[in-house]
């Protein structure tokens, strides 16, 4: 996959937005009717990857959403934390949505969505103090997670089994793997 033929762009009006499709309907419908709006308020940022070998009117290959987020978790889950005192609220990023369009599968775009969402929240941690960055997966994603070493989050105060958590380390291991390589 040529990094000259998909380019990251923050989302804006002029993206073919109404052209993109996954397989989830949800998804699609907030890229196409909401994604805007939240970056207008300034509650989410949204980032579409563009796919310059496709025509302009439907080259929107996938899109990620990104929001700041803190959750009250349990001290336990930090292991060398001495002075327990029950439960702390710890900054976060959420990864909102994650998706690839339905003509893209099988081509690595999910799996540069994914390497590019976590470039930025580790930009982001270098600057902020965050313990990494969870997510709630669909059937869908939950591969692409699990093969980035994505974990059960059971801290989390919804636990369910599609809660899943990327810690800050891990995620600037990643980081620092894909400069390395060049990716």
């Amino acid at each position: 996959m040529s990094s000259e033929r998909f380019v990251l762009e923050p989302l804006n009006e002029h993206h073919p937005v109404r052209m993109f499709s996954c397989e989830d309907d949800q998804i699609t419908e907030y890229l196409q009717e909401e994604a805007f709006e939240d970056m207008q308020r300034n509650v989410a940022r949204t980032f579409v990857e563009i796919d310059h070998g496709m025509p302009a009117a439907s080259n929107v290959a996938g899109f990620f959403t990104l929001r700041a987020d803190s959750l009250r978790i349990s001290e336990s889950y930090f292991d060398d934390w001495i002075d327990k005192r029950g439960s702390i609220e710890v900054p976060i990023v959420e990864l909102v949505w994650l998706a690839r369009g339905l003509q893209w599968r099988e081509t690595g775009v999910g799996d540069l969505l994914m390497i590019e969402a976590l470039t930025i929240v580790k930009n982001a941690a270098d600057c902020v103090g965050m313990i990494g960055l969870h997510l709630r997966t669909t059937p869908q994603g939950r591969e692409l997670y699990e093969r980035y070493d994505f974990q059960e989050f059971t801290e989390h105060p919804i636990h369910d089994r599609d809660r899943y958590v990327l810690s800050v380390e891990t995620i600037r291991l990643i980081a620092a793997n894909v400069s390395l390589s060049g990716t």
